[in-house]
């Protein structure tokens, strides 16, 4: 029953909440292309790992990131194995569950949205700094968001067995050249998820109710890999 709650009912009224956050996104994306919002702007660039062979996928980033946490901590064999093999079935658990949700809500990215009700030639600014293309949205249902999902999933494993307090530095992207690969600094593995989770307004390719329900989702995957019985 790992599936996502009804979306925002669709609306093209001004007064509605659908209408109000495809506005967000559009406010938000407007403001970083003017130059308004360069911390937006690095956030959504540092998660976005939309690119094959440019950067990691949205799952292999916590991958990564657990890694670096194992490099830190030096757990025994027994407890790394542990980390990734519960890693591995939250992030697969929730990958299911939000795509099979995408399908069957079936919601349209805020582009169409957007060129539709307020901007014909407004666009993303996910831009692929090898081919050249710019203003990409991802060709799939936008509800729920996979990258919220994945980064629910793998914050609830890594807080279970590291512990909430947990300052990190996220080396991922460190000395990237094709973007603003700056290390960022968490003090929670949450809050790491939630920056990634939200990331996609600014980037233009969600809408906030999108971010809400993957990051629920993710939560409750890797809240039931915990579930399992580990140490019988």
């Amino acid at each position: 029953d790992l599936v996502a709650r009804q979306p925002l009912p669709f609306s093209e009224d001004p007064n509605s909440q659908f209408y109000i956050q495809a506005k967000e996104t559009q406010n938000w994306v407007n403001k970083i292309k003017s130059g308004k919002d360069e911390e937006s702007h690095w956030i959504a660039e540092f998660w976005s790992d939309d690119f094959y062979k440019v950067t990691f996928t949205p799952p292999g980033r916590w991958f990564a990131i657990a890694n670096q946490v194992v490099t830190n901590e030096k757990p025994s064999l027994a407890k790394a194995v542990e980390l990734y093999a519960k890693m591995g079935m939250a992030l697969a658990d929730a990958g299911i569950a939000i795509w099979n949700s995408k399908f069957l809500y079936n919601v349209e990215r805020p582009v169409h949205y957007i060129n539709r009700n307020f901007d014909a030639n407004w666009e993303s600014i996910m831009n692929n700094p090898y081919s050249g293309v710019t203003g990409i949205t991802p060709e799939f249902p936008a509800y729920p968001s996979g990258h919220s999902g994945f980064g629910g999933a793998a914050a609830t494993v890594l807080t279970d067995m590291f512990g909430y307090q947990y300052r990190m530095t996220d080396n991922c992207h460190k000395d990237r050249t094709e973007f603003r690969g700056t290390p960022r600094t968490f003090d929670t593995f949450i809050e790491m998820a939630v920056e990634n989770a939200y990331s996609r307004i600014p980037m233009g390719v969600h809408f906030r109710m999108d971010c809400d329900e993957g990051l629920r989702l993710g939560y409750l995957a890797g809240k039931r890999v915990l579930e399992l019985p580990w140490n019988q």
